[in-house]
């Protein structure tokens, strides 16, 4: 059995075709678990990841696990309010970039169809009262966001069946209404464990099931003109799959895992959305293990050339919590590589809803709230950078959990590089 290279506090990974272990520490790591979401949480210096829920055979998690990258620490975060569930759609709006977003999944009781906002400034969890109408319960991990709006398409009805419901459903953050846009063009058939991405103003559907059929179809939305198409690729084309992570990249589809005929995957792809080329990513190391209903997300590694020492850099023990993040207006951060300028509230943030890329507009100082759920760490806590001038930075995808076919549930942690993939 080959070993991941680990990737240690204050590296950035040297080989962009190789998968590195995140060995993180802290005093409440999250269990093994499936169907949870990832959110990146972007600020000055390295990205937090927000895990949401998952399931594992003991149950359904109501709960809140917080990874600082700065640190490789988690804490278990005492936001109190999030129902537990699974195989739901989370986001983080760009025009309310202090909010999180959950909508449906599933819990021991069945579908689900309600929505939760966690107010990221108090660390509370409160229901949303929504006009319009809502989707039917169900599982909607393959949802996308899009600016200040969730996009849900079809989804798990029961067992291997999807609903059976064509509409595309649109949910805005700000007004808090949902609505079915009328559409034209090539709808996709009904699925369910499909991956949704947003790129531009173009959302890009991938794959996914419906009882023994498995899609390797890719197909696109425009926002703008509520059209449906069905997109001819070339290149390396992924075998049919479902329960596979999907993030966006710039102009790129990355995809990882997933359930295909023969069991679950363990291959890279990534797709060419300016021509619309696949390519099977050949990894200089092992890839991980195999699985599927895994969290995925995009996350920004930076690292201060002259790293403090653990001593002067200590928050006051192994079971400290970690700092807050302390976003301000002249505060920079990474999208795709490149500075980007907390001030500049831009229009133009995509990803998926299990949270890929987040651009934040911050025209006024925010502190989010403290992982004891009650006051606010000092700002100077978090460790920050306020230029990028002095940093090495790494975006990178990150993956944690999931399962395999032979029902191993994982608990580990994992990121590779993003450049030239």
């Amino acid at each position: 059995m080959q070993l991941h290279p680990v990737l240690e506090m204050g590296e950035i990974p040297a080989n962009s075709k190789m998968w590195y272990v995140i060995s993180a520490g802290g005093c409440t790591p999250p269990s093994m678990r499936v169907g949870h979401s990832a959110i990146s949480l972007p600020s000055k210096s390295a990205s937090k990841v927000l895990l949401l829920g998952g399931a594992n055979p003991n149950g359904v998690f109501p709960e809140n696990h917080l990874l600082n990258l700065d640190s490789y620490e988690w804490e278990k975060v005492p936001w109190q309010g999030l129902k537990g569930r699974y195989e739901h759609a989370a986001f983080l709006p760009t025009t309310q970039n202090d909010k999180v977003f959950v909508f449906g999944g599933a819990d021991q009781s069945g579908n689900l169809n309600d929505l939760q906002v966690l107010d990221l400034q108090t660390g509370k969890w409160s229901g949303v009262e929504v006009s319009g109408e809502a989707p039917s319960p169900r599982t909607c991990r393959g949802s996308a966001w899009c600016n200040g709006q969730l996009y849900v398409f079809s989804g798990g009805e029961q067992g291997t069946d999807p609903v059976a419901d064509s509409k595309l459903h649109v949910f805005n953050s700000e007004s808090q209404t949902w609505k079915q846009p009328e559409v034209t063009g090539q709808v996709p058939k009904p699925r369910h464990g499909h991956a949704t991405v947003a790129i531009g103003r173009k959302l890009y559907l991938h794959g996914g099931m419906a009882r023994d059929t498995y899609y390797y179809d890719l197909h696109e939305y425009d926002i703008e003109t509520s059209v449906w198409k069905q997109i001819k690729c070339s290149g390396d084309i992924p075998p049919g799959m479902a329960a596979h992570g999907a993030v966006a990249f710039g102009q790129k589809v990355v995809i990882f895992g997933g359930m295909i005929k023969d069991g679950a995957s363990d291959t890279t792809y990534v797709l060419d959305t300016d021509h619309f080329q696949w390519k099977k990513v050949e990894l200089t190391g092992p890839p991980p293990a195999s699985r599927l209903d895994h969290a995925m997300c995009i996350v920004t590694l930076t690292f201060p050339r002259d790293l403090p020492s653990k001593e002067t850099d200590s928050q006051g023990g192994d079971c400290a919590l970690p700092g807050i993040i302390d976003i301000t207006k002249d505060a920079m951060f990474v999208v795709d590589g490149v500075k980007q300028d907390l001030s500049n509230d831009d229009e133009q943030g995509v990803g998926t809803a299990a949270g890929t890329d987040h651009h934040l507009g911050a025209s006024d100082s925010q502190t989010l709230a403290s992982p004891d759920g009650n006051k606010p760490l000092h700002p100077e806590a978090a460790t920050s950078v306020s230029s990028l001038d002095n940093v090495d930075v790494a975006s990178c995808v990150f993956v944690h959990g999931g399962m395999d076919v032979s029902g191993q549930i994982f608990d580990d942690c994992l990121v590779i590089k993003l450049d030239d993939l």
